[in-house]
């Protein structure tokens, strides 16, 4: 058995790592290039867990961060963990328990030897990576996200997983002379940027959504050819854009934007048709769309992009305390300084790092 510890910085060794996993364990979402954004944006210093076993690899990136040692009053530094946005944890060649239980052998050892007092943890709907972790995390099923099964000719889905009302709105979005258009240019990310703020400010984003300009600069930089943006335009004006990212069997429905005012041509849905069809000429397996923006089955948003596909992944989220104490400590210190947030976060695990 072996464990390696890796920074951001070993992009090259990760990837030697990444690539040894079984290809429907290799998503975008675990490569060095996606956490890299997340450390440039902020989020926090980035680290992969690197375990092997004879022929057997397990990964594990995340974001390591510091709990306020003086607002907590803490007598030493301890930390938190957690995954990039999306869809994180451990990916692996290996689910059998006997790997699994050595993997979290080392890697509880680890986080109590760094001081790590809680993980926690967007397991991938797809990859169903939860499985690895499900003895070892506390597990909840948080929703359900829409996935399209990419297994068949554009033809057969258009008629077998489209609704009919999608279909309409394709053929409005053609019919009203919708154009799509794909970039590369940095000024045509930044528009798409702008009309993303105005998206997220209607519909009443939380702060953490709105990103800011690096980000998208970065997403394009960092990420490269395993990303598209796609845009919708009416007359010559962007009414509509979507970030598409490809890794290997996976698709997926990133960021996306759209005027309001030209909501009734279905720019969205314009995008998304070829958002697929790229996916399908790349030789991917599976599009993603994420979930709603709630667990709500009649959420707007996944009701939208349940006009695409009928069959659904499980969503499912991981929490674990490692310093029951000094966690317990944290979180009373934080309920009296925001007694007003008690209720509103009262399930989140890093509860203590919201302050509005």
């Amino acid at each position: 058995m072996s464990q390696d510890l890796l920074s951001i910085k070993e992009t090259e060794k990760w990837n030697r790592y990444f690539y040894q996993l079984p290809s429907d364990q290799q998503d975008i979402y675990f490569t060095p290039e996606y956490y890299k954004i997340y450390q440039k944006y902020g989020d926090g210093e980035v680290f992969c867990f690197v375990f092997k076993k004879g022929n057997d690899i397990a990964i594990y990136p995340f974001l390591k961060n510091p709990v306020d040692k003086k607002t907590f009053k803490l007598d030493k530094q301890c930390f938190d963990i957690q995954g990039a946005y999306g869809y994180n944890g451990v990916i692996s060649s290996n689910y059998e328990s006997d790997f699994v239980n050595d993997f979290y052998k080392q890697f509880n050892s680890f986080c109590v030897d760094e001081g790590i007092i809680a993980e926690f943890t967007r397991f991938h709907p797809l990859i169903n990576n939860h499985l690895f972790s499900k003895n070892h995390l506390n597990t909840f099923l948080n929703r359900q996200t829409v996935v399209l099964n990419l297994n068949r000719d554009i033809d057969k889905i258009w008629k077998d997983s489209y609704s009919s009302k999608n279909r309409n709105m394709l053929r409005k979005a053609e019919k009203n002379g919708l154009e799509v258009c794909f970039s590369e240019d940095i000024v045509d990310y930044i528009s798409f940027y702008k009309l993303y703020l105005q998206t997220m400010r209607e519909i009443g984003s939380l702060e953490y959504y709105y990103f800011n300009e690096d980000y998208i600069r970065n997403f394009n930089a960092f990420l490269g050819q395993k990303q598209k943006l796609i845009l919708a335009k009416y007359q010559g004006q962007i009414i509509a854009g979507m970030l598409l990212m490809i890794e290997n069997q996976y698709a997926h429905y990133h960021l996306s934007s759209r005027d309001k005012n030209y909501s009734s041509l279905a720019g969205n849905n314009f995008i998304l048709d070829r958002a697929i069809r790229i996916a399908i000429d790349s030789g991917v397996k599976y599009f993603h769309f994420g979930g709603g923006n709630s667990d709500d089955p009649k959420d707007p948003l996944f009701k939208f992009k349940a006009n695409f596909s009928k069959e659904t992944g499980d969503f499912y989220i991981g929490k674990k305390i490692y310093n029951g104490e000094i966690y317990s400590q944290v979180c009373n210190i934080w309920e009296k300084k925001y007694p007003e947030l008690k209720n509103k976060y009262a399930n989140f695990l890093l509860k203590y790092k919201e302050t509005e």
